[in-house]
């Protein structure tokens, strides 16, 4: 796995120290991709591991407890996105939010980071948010600056 996070720990670490996060358990990750018979996508998957959530500022980045009932809500409201938009299948996994009730998904085909809009009035639900989950976590982290 190409991951920038890891190339960027220093950053990483200097924004995290700022905030009361905490990395998840390898077990608790694990509880929940066997619950939810699933896989973390893995950029998501080590930042929890190694950090923990994130609300930098929005979208949010879930944990897992946030996930324990975020994951099942977007499975079933996403079939209702599927039959209202006419969706093609994609392969999706919700890894956060934004503060006006969208979640933000990552495409797990492209690596892309998209917004699926709570209030669409348009034909298609999705917002492109980030080119990938790093790009969107070092785009954050480069923001919030050191005490």
């Amino acid at each position: 796995m190409d991951n920038k996070l890891l190339d960027n720990l220093e950053l990483l670490t200097e924004a995290y120290a700022q905030t009361d996060r905490t990395p998840e358990s390898e077990e608790a990750i694990l509880a929940f991709e066997e619950k939810y018979d699933c896989r973390l996508p893995p950029s998501y998957r080590w930042l929890l591991l190694h950090f923990g959530s994130c609300h930098f500022l929005d979208p949010w980045i879930d944990s897992i407890r946030d996930l324990d009932w975020a994951y099942p809500s977007f499975v079933e409201n996403y079939k209702e996105y599927e039959r209202a938009y006419e969706l093609a299948p994609r392969r999706l996994f919700p890894v956060g939010g934004m503060g006006d009730g969208s979640t933000v998904v990552e495409d797990l085909g492209t690596g892309q980071l998209l917004i699926l809009l709570h209030d669409c009035a348009g034909d298609d639900p999705f917002e492109e948010l980030a080119g990938s989950f790093d790009k969107l976590i070092l785009e954050q982290i480069s923001t919030v600056q050191p005490f």
